[in-house]
């Protein structure tokens, strides 16, 4: 009986062993979303250049060049809406203050600064839960910015709101955008491209200050 014994011990012992290194630990589902606000920027900075270098692209067709721009725009909405709800759910988790300054007005706040040190950022519709109608003058002035993104429901862009970012060359503004105040954009990249939606108030803008900018 013993000689039949250890080794069906073994056979036990070593089937727990590989049983237990098999299944799932509970504690580490494997959905939990892994991004960070680091890597959403990261990510977003490689659609826009994928848009720049789609608009450099002559081989294609207008037609193909079209879908193509408007699939990535899509993308960039996308991840900036994911961007924007994982920032303001950071913000009120981690932060006693939003990392953006900000005034009251009407119970709506005006963004008049950025205490961040971000190279790519995202203007939220929200901060700390006040609904956000607008970028006060001067707010970022000489900020070295690389990309901007304005979140969907923001509606005035005040003037020098960005002057003399020299590094920015790039920003996407929202159709909810209904007024730029004069030179918000004096001093930006020579590369510098706004990025709206055709028929939009900043094309319209773009347009007439003769800054270069891209209809998705």
């Amino acid at each position: 009986m013993k000689k039949f014994l250890l080794p069906f011990i073994s056979f036990v012992l070593i089937f727990s062993f590989i049983f237990i290194a098999c299944s799932p630990v509970a504690d580490t589902p494997s959905d939990i979303p892994q991004d960070t606000s680091g890597s959403y920027e990261a990510l977003i900075k490689e659609l826009e250049n994928k848009i720049l270098e789609l608009q450099k692209n002559s081989s294609l067709s207008e037609e193909e060049s079209r879908k193509q721009l408007e699939e990535l725009q899509n993308q960039l909405n996308e991840l900036t809406s994911q961007a924007t709800t994982t920032q303001a759910t950071t913000t009120s988790a981690s932060l006693p203050e939003s990392i953006f300054t900000y005034k009251l007005s009407d119970g709506k706040a005006i963004i008049t600064g950025f205490t961040g040190k971000d190279e790519h950022i995202v203007i939220p519709s929200m901060v700390d839960g006040f609904e956000v109608y607008s970028i006060s003058s001067n707010a970022f002035e000489g900020y070295r910015f690389k990309s901007v993104i304005i979140s969907e429901g923001v509606e005035e862009i005040d003037w020098f709101a960005f002057y003399n970012c020299s590094s920015l060359g790039a920003i996407t503004i929202p159709k909810s955008i209904k007024k730029i105040g004069h030179s918000a954009f004096s001093g930006c990249s020579k590369s510098f491209t706004i990025y709206c939606q055709s028929g939009s108030f900043a094309q319209a803008y773009a347009e007439s200050y003769g800054i270069t900018y891209a209809t998705v």
